[in-house]
């Protein structure tokens, strides 16, 4: 059985780590912090991913707890209630999963680790960020976060969802250096074209603006329905749905 420790045993990761720790040295922070770096991968082993939710990279000011657009470190916002501050990308996220006709309880509080638990893996383009600026890491990872969409392409043949065009360009590359892109970008595994074939073993996507964009009035993610679309799609393949739930 391949696991992720094959995946990471082809990769090096030397120059990253490096230059991290020298980002660091110069009292820079680095989000999120080395536990949390890989921890979408920890908590979603290979053989159990069914969905890939790609985005761009972590949330800058302190947020990021390793999983795309979950903010489990999220600040309390110093009101009686004490509820965390929960980022603007993640807020439009919450409701279109209302919207796609999933509960989210009043008591959660910003993780989306029970996804990650359920065979969702959370990936960002760029697993790391420095303190206030966005991108800063983008090209340091794009290899990485390439080779491992392919990987998890020809392995797991998942169900993707697309948020931002730095996912769909990196989506993109990853499977025209490793798979038949007429196909996958083509009408058969885009689920917004006619006549999808949801069986098939090539990856299906389904892709908008990133949900944090800021000339969306009011909301990207409003009507897309990814939640309800993937769930289309595992059903098909037999794996099951997934409970987008937040609790």
């Amino acid at each position: 059985m391949t696991t992720w420790q094959d995946f990471f045993a082809t990769q090096d990761l030397t120059h990253i780590r490096k230059w991290i720790a020298y980002t660091r040295s110069l009292g820079v922070a680095v989000y999120p912090s080395d536990q949390d770096v890989f921890r979408a991968f920890d908590l979603t082993p290979l053989d159990q991913v069914r969905v890939v939710i790609l985005g761009q990279d972590p949330y800058f000011n302190g947020e990021a707890d390793g999983l795309a657009f979950s903010s489990g470190r999220a600040k309390v916002d110093g009101k009686p209630d004490g509820k965390p501050r929960i980022p603007v990308s993640l807020q439009r996220i919450v409701a279109e999963v209302r919207d796609d006709g999933f509960e989210v309880a009043s008591t959660w509080r910003g993780s989306l680790e029970a996804w990650a638990r359920q065979g969702v893996l959370l990936l960002n383009t760029a697993l790391t960020v420095q303190h206030g600026t966005p991108g800063v890491y983008m090209q340091n990872w794009s290899r990485f976060t390439k080779e491992c969409i392919a990987y998890l392409a020809t392995r797991r043949h998942p169900h993707f969802i697309l948020w931002g065009s730095a996912a769909l360009a990196t989506f993109r590359d990853a499977v025209k250096l490793h798979l038949d892109s007429n196909l996958i970008l083509g009408q058969q595994c885009h689920l917004e074209q006619a006549g999808v074939r949801y069986d098939t073993d090539l990856p299906t996507f389904s892709y908008s603006a990133h949900p944090a964009a800021r000339n969306a009035t009011p909301n990207p993610l409003k009507g897309s329905r990814p939640f309800n679309k993937a769930n289309e799609v595992l059903r098909w393949r037999r794996r099951g749905d997934v409970d987008w739930s937040l609790r």
